[in-house]
C-alpha cells in the first residue's frame, strides 16, 4: 500500500505540472494581450518585429517614448532610393536599452546603417534610479520586455550588472499568470460567465494599433497642452534639477556608440523638447554646458556619432505632458528633425 502511495505521486505531480502548461499555453499566453498594459504590448511587438528574419533597415530609430512620434516613411522619403526606417523607440527602461536593442539588431544578422537616437541632458541631472535599470525594478521589468533576451543577458554581464541579468532571466521563466494573476483571474471569470474575454486595454488601437498601421502615433494626447501643474508633477518624481556626475551612466552609454562603431553603424543624435521648468533649471545649474561637452566629447572619440545642434530648446506650448509633444509639437519636431537630417554637415552619416 505504502509503495503503491509513492508510486503514485509522480504521476499526479505530472498531471498537475501538464495541466498548469496548458492553462498557460492555451489561455493565458494565448490571451495575455487582454490583460497586458498596452505599452507592454507595444513594446513586445516591437522587439519582436525587430528580431525577425527581414532586410535590416537602412535606418533604426532607437529612444525613449519621446520618439513615439517620428514618421519613418516622412525620413524615408528624404534618404529616397527606397530607405527601410523603422522606428523602435520604447517607453524609457534604463540607458542599457541602447545597447541591448543594438545587440539584438546585430544577433539577428539586421544591422542597420544609421540609429537615430533622442538627446538626453537629464544623463548630466537626473538621479541614476531614472537612467539606468541597475537601480530600479520598475526599469528591469520594463527592460525585460523591451529587449531580446540574450542581448539584454549580454548587455547586463558585459557591463557587471548582475541584478539586471538575473531580473531579465527571472521575467522569462515566471509563468505569465504568476505576473498578471488578479488580471488573469478577473479575465476567466468574465469568460466563464459571458463566454467573452474582457476587452483589450485603454490606448491598444492608439499604441499598438496605430504603429503597426503607420509605425508612429502620438503618445501624449494630440489636442492637449501641458501647464505648470504638469512640470511640476515632473519635477516632484524626479526632484530638483540639480548638477550630477552619472559616471556610470554616461560609460554605459559610450559602450552602445562603442558598439555602433565597432560595427561600421553611424549614430545621429536629435534634440528633443524639454519643458520651460526643466530647461530654466538646466540653465542655472549648468547642465546644459555639461551635456554640451559630453557631446562633444563622444563626436570626438568615435567618428560613427554625431549630435548636431541644436542640442536642446523649449517650445512653450508644444508640449501635451511634461515630457512629450502634442499634435502641433510632432508637426515642428518632424519637420526639424527632417532639416537637420538634410544637412549636408549630417547626410553623410545617412549612407
Amino acid at each position: 500500500m505504502v509503495i503503491r502511495r509513492w508510486a503514485g505521486l509522480p504521476v499526479a505531480a505530472l498531471t498537475a505540472a501538464a495541466s498548469i502548461f496548458l492553462f498557460e499555453t492555451s489561455f493565458v499566453w494565448q490571451y495575455r494581450h487582454h490583460f497586458w498594459d498596452a505599452n507592454y504590448i507595444l513594446l513586445e511587438k516591437k522587439r519582436e518585429r525587430l528580431t525577425q528574419a527581414q532586410k535590416p533597415d537602412d535606418i533604426a530609430i532607437l529612444g525613449s517614448s519621446r520618439f513615439y512620434h517620428l514618421q519613418p516613411g516622412a525620413i524615408a522619403d528624404l534618404v529616397g532610393n527606397g530607405a527601410r526606417v523603422s522606428n523602435y523607440s520604447w517607453a524609457y527602461c534604463g540607458v542599457e536599452a541602447y545597447e541591448s536593442m543594438l545587440r539584438g539588431l546585430l544577433t539577428a544578422g539586421r544591422a542597420p546603417r544609421t540609429i537615430l537616437v533622442d538627446g538626453c541632458p537629464e544623463i548630466c541631472s537626473f538621479p541614476s534610479r531614472l537612467l539606468t535599470a541597475r537601480d530600479s525594478e520598475e526599469y528591469r521589468t520594463r527592460l525585460a520586455v523591451t529587449v531580446p533576451f540574450r542581448a539584454g543577458i549580454q548587455t547586463a554581464v558585459g557591463q557587471n550588472a548582475w541584478n539586471v541579468a538575473w531580473d531579465l532571466f527571472a521575467y522569462h521563466v515566471t509563468p505569465p499568470s504568476t505576473v498578471y494573476r488578479e488580471k488573469v483571474k478577473a479575465g476567466l471569470t468574465t469568460l466563464l460567465k459571458t463566454r467573452e474575454l474582457p476587452p483589450l486595454p485603454p490606448n491598444y488601437e492608439n499604441f499598438v494599433g496605430n504603429w503597426l498601421e503607420q509605425g508612429w502615433f502620438y503618445f501624449a494626447l494630440p489636442e492637449r497642452v501641458a501647464g505648470p501643474e504638469d512640470f511640476q508633477m515632473l519635477e516632484n518624481a524626479t526632484g530638483p534639477p540639480l548638477l550630477r556626475d552619472n559616471a556610470s551612466v554616461a560609460a554605459s552609454y559610450e559602450r552602445f556608440v562603442q558598439l555602433a562603431d565597432a560595427n561600421n553603424i553611424n549614430i545621429i543624435m536629435l534634440a528633443v523638447p524639454t519643458n520651460p521648468r526643466m530647461y530654466q533649471g538646466f540653465q542655472e545649474q549648468r547642465v546644459f554646458e555639461k551635456y554640451d561637452g559630453w557631446l562633444t566629447d563622444l563626436e570626438r572619440m568615435h567618428s560613427n556619432f554625431v549630435a548636431p545642434g541644436p542640442r536642446w530648446m523649449v517650445w512653450p506650448g508644444l508640449l501635451g505632458d511634461a515630457g512629450h509633444v502634442n499634435a502641433a509639437g510632432a508637426k515642428k519636431h518632424m519637420d526639424f528633425v527632417l532639416e537637420l537630417l538634410g544637412r549636408p554637415a549630417v547626410r553623410p552619416y545617412l549612407k
